[in-house]
């Protein structure tokens, strides 16, 4: 009788399993973290078609909040912002517009700007072209009564744009604005936390992102975003003294040069 192979018989203490384990799952974070997110804006920069920010040596600055609008946090941002006399600018999706187009309509009844987010926010990368379009064009068809411009401002969900994308944008004559200041108020980071980040990367030209809702379809009721409301309360409290404006991004890029890549934003 053959004997089997000495190692065939070897059977890991599960101990040394989940240690494997967590070992792999942890490179796997950090691949993902180091090497693979920071390159999602590649394209956008080498397309030259992507703005991320403004120079200017005005002090002012765009906040910004994707995946709305939202029947609570939205209104909640609204009141901070009007206490502040601010403006801010929203990326807004398609199907919660179709939810809450009372609340749209308010934001701009109040001098804020509505942008396109597409439709049910996917993975633009992992799309065609003609389903790209399409997510533009639905949330454009709704965005139409509320906005000025029949080319409004958009931003891709994660910021996710690969050559194809940028491709559709560009022949869709479509202005793509990204960020520079991502303040991540979707993990879990506290109030303070997101404070400490944005003192280390504010500067006049800064747009920043931050978000009024879930993406999800019902908007995820129960994926709070009173932190962003905490968020942007500490934020107007702490740099309006300082003598910074918060504007649309239609006014900021009145006011300096665009920068195409966020290497350039300080």
């Amino acid at each position: 009788m053959t004997q089997p192979a000495p190692w065939s018989r070897w059977n890991p203490p599960v101990v040394l399993q989940l240690g494997l384990l967590l070992a792999f799952t942890t490179l796997a974070i950090l691949f993902w973290t180091k090497a693979v997110w920071p390159q999602r804006f590649l394209w956008p920069q080498a397309s030259g078609e992507a703005i991320f920010c403004i120079r200017t040596q005005d002090p002012v600055m765009a906040l910004t909040f994707d995946d709305g609008p939202h029947p609570i946090y939205t209104p909640a941002i609204l009141d901070v912002l009007e206490a502040y006399q601010a403006k801010s600018t929203f990326f807004a999706i398609g199907r919660h517009l179709e939810q809450y187009p009372h609340i749209a309509q308010s934001l701009v009844d109040q001098g804020h700007e509505l942008a396109n987010h597409t439709f049910s926010h996917p993975d633009l990368n992992r799309r065609l072209r003609s389903e790209i379009e399409r997510e533009v064009q639905q949330t454009d068809t709704l965005l139409a009564p509320l906005v000025k411009s029949s080319q409004p401002y958009f931003r891709p969900p994660y910021g996710h744009a690969n050559l194809v994308v940028m491709q559709a944008l560009k022949d869709m004559g479509r202005p793509i604005l990204f960020w520079d200041v991502d303040l991540l108020d979707w993990s879990g980071l506290s109030v303070a936390q997101m404070m400490t980040m944005l003192a280390k990367q504010a500067h006049p030209g800064a747009i920043v992102l931050m978000h009024d809702a879930s993406p999800s379809p019902d908007g995820s009721p129960q994926a709070s975003r009173q932190k962003t409301v905490e968020l942007v309360k500490q934020i107007l409290a702490t740099y309006t003294p300082q003598g910074y404006r918060f504007v649309t991004l239609s006014e900021l890029l009145t006011l300096g040069t665009p920068q195409a890549s966020p290497s350039f934003c300080r």
